[in-house]
């Protein structure tokens, strides 16, 4: 899905975890530095599953710690 971006994955937060102002969460922090937990991360990674219509393998999973990674790798699919 080519039009996948970084506001995509940030109102993709915003609903998931609506606790938190996510509009600054820059493109490199670290996931875990910001309080996304390997729970969390599942529970993310599944709705950017479901919103771009992709499958992330578990091999790929484990590298998706920022929210670069997701956004290329959803846009390389």
């Amino acid at each position: 899905m080519s039009q996948f971006t970084h506001a995509t994955f940030l109102s993709i937060l915003q609903e998931q975890f609506p606790d938190r102002d996510w509009s600054e969460l820059s493109e490199e922090a670290s996931l875990e530095d910001v309080g996304i937990d390997s729970l969390d991360k599942a529970t993310l990674v599944m709705k950017v599953e479901e919103v771009a219509g992709v499958t992330i393998s578990d091999e790929l999973y484990d590298e998706l710690n920022t929210p670069r990674n997701i956004v290329e790798l959803v846009v390389s699919q």
